[in-house]
């Protein structure tokens, strides 16, 4: 079965200098992508040569990223040139279409209020744009003129557009909604009407594409599904479940359909039951994704994949053993590995931030109590946990303190063994030793916490005042269970308060 076959990297195209957010073919050995950085550039076969795709042109114009792509091909605009035209949409409002084989500038389309964020060509060579302002705009490509503005096309924004072959369009936006519009009325009609609103997805619509056998069309969502929809009924018929972010894009090739994520990855599914049949992790956001036909390339070939990445690469996947190349595969993986670090270093750092901590001074001044808690930001920047020994009258250093997350503080839900937390601490306990987790909700009573954390690592039951303390330290008193600290559930002794010394609740023995 070619869906199950594995792709690898063919190539990685670098030119552009930042997110590449668009891609589209333009041939069976050429294709062209959109930038952050202003520019469309142009990449071709190269034969000979040591790469795969070489850059042959970039076009220059725009005065802010370019949000989307499309291509005209030859002979469908008779004003464009030769080669067809390359048709972009960007943030600066404006549509042009560009020559592929020098660059120029042959056309451009003003109207639009706000960020034109798609664009599509019809069979007939009708330009449409779709926009942030809501509307869709229809351009006769020979003049630049806007030949019909469907004002409020949708109640929110534009943002995905795909021409039929009956010379119709599909548009999607960010009100949920795809419509289906009539491209043989006229263009000087006094209402022009989607014929078909079709609703299923529960977010955004970012992405659509019409499948090769022209009978059904997929949508890429924000609620981190894609879907395939009936040309004919109108109704979903499959739907692609398993990114754990936003999906940004999709496209199709054969039975296989490709789609892009904000979970850094493109996946590869099964048009014909939805099965994700691969998933290939990259550097960073998957923007855009496009196709190369089946037997594109003459040859009974084709169906490589285009991913466009927020690092600034595009990159080629074939499943042709002969195309694959093992130097790129070496470089990408290189990329992983730095983006791996650079988040891991990035999240360490904000998660630490949100620590509560003391200046290494705090430890010249006496405990108040048999297992006080304080962190302290040691020289250096690492961040450890120290206990108070009566026993020795000194501060213990009990472990590093690795990480943090905090949903109370802005960092969201973290999860753990399948379940959820608002925090979830690495400490350090022992040098060699992995960091254990310690997990806790707000509102719970930190004295389950701290028992189940030392039953579940084996630890010693006099680590408990420890590890309620320091879940107090670093959560607040506010925001543990009711009655705070001061009832132990399991002893019903009164408990250590932090700052005052003295024990609360009945039955004596307390942990102070």
């Amino acid at each position: 079965d070619s869906v199950m076959t594995s792709y690898a990297l063919r190539a990685e195209c670098r030119g552009h200098e930042d997110d590449v957010r668009a891609a589209v073919v333009l041939s069976p050995a050429s294709f062209a992508t959109a930038s952050r950085d202003k520019t469309v550039r142009v990449w071709s076969e190269a034969i000979g040569s040591d790469v795969s795709f070489a850059q042959s042109v970039v076009c220059v114009g725009h005065a802010s990223f370019v949000t989307s792509l499309a291509f005209a091909p030859p002979g469908r605009v008779p004003s464009f040139p030769p080669l067809g035209a390359l048709v972009s949409g960007s943030r600066d409002a404006r549509v042009v279409a560009w020559d592929p084989a020098t660059g120029d500038a042959v056309a451009e389309m003003r109207g639009h209020a706000l960020d034109v964020t798609a664009v599509c060509v019809l069979a007939s060579g009708v330009v449409v744009s779709g926009a942030m302002d809501k509307s869709v705009r229809v351009w006769d490509p020979k003049t630049g003129a806007c030949a019909r503005a469907i004002e409020d096309a949708h109640g929110s924004s534009v943002l995905a557009l795909a021409a039929l072959a009956d010379g119709g369009f599909l548009s999607g936006s960010a009100d949920r909604s795809v419509k289906r519009w009539d491209g043989q009325m006229p263009y000087d009609g006094a209402s022009w009407k989607p014929t078909t609103t079709m609703t299923g997805h529960a977010d955004t619509v970012r992405g659509i594409c019409v499948t090769p056998a022209g009978d059904a069309f997929l949508t890429a969502s924000h609620d981190c599904t894609a879907r395939m929809w009936s040309l004919v009924t109108h109704e979903t018929v499959l739907t692609f479940v398993g990114h754990t972010a936003l999906v940004y894009a999709v496209a199709a090739a054969g039975d296989r359909v490709f789609t892009g994520s904000e979970d850094n990855t493109m996946r590869i599914w099964s048009a014909r039951d939805a099965s994700c049949a691969q998933t290939i992790a990259h550097p960073g956001c998957v923007w855009s994704v496009a196709a190369f036909p089946i037997g594109g390339d003459g040859n009974g070939g084709g169906g490589d994949v285009i991913s466009c990445c927020a690092d600034g690469v595009a990159r080629v996947w074939t499943t042709d053993d002969a195309k694959k190349d093992a130097a790129a595969a070496k470089a990408m993986d290189d990329a992983m590995t730095a983006a791996a670090e650079a988040r891991a270093r990035a999240t360490l750092a904000e998660e630490q931030s949100k620590i509560k901590t003391e200046d290494p001074s705090a430890l010249l001044q006496s405990g108040h109590g048999d297992g006080v808690t304080k962190v302290i930001r040691e020289e250096g920047g690492t961040i450890a946990a120290y206990a108070w020994s009566a026993g020795t009258a000194s501060w213990e250093r009990v472990g590093e303190v690795t990480g943090v997350g905090g949903g109370g503080i802005g960092g969201g839900k973290k999860s753990f063994q399948g379940a959820e937390y608002d925090y979830v601490f690495d400490v350090d306990f022992q040098d060699g030793v992995p960091p254990l987790k310690l997990p806790f909700n707000v509102g719970d009573n930190p004295y389950t916490a701290a028992e189940t954390f030392l039953e579940t690592n084996d630890l010693p039951a006099g680590y408990r005042e420890q590890v309620v303390n320091f879940i107090v330290q670093n959560v607040g008193e506010t925001n543990v269970g009711a009655g705070g600290v001061s009832a132990d559930p399991f002893t019903g002794a009164g408990a250590y308060v932090p700052g005052t010394g003295a024990t609360t609740g009945g039955g004596g023995g307390g942990a102070g």
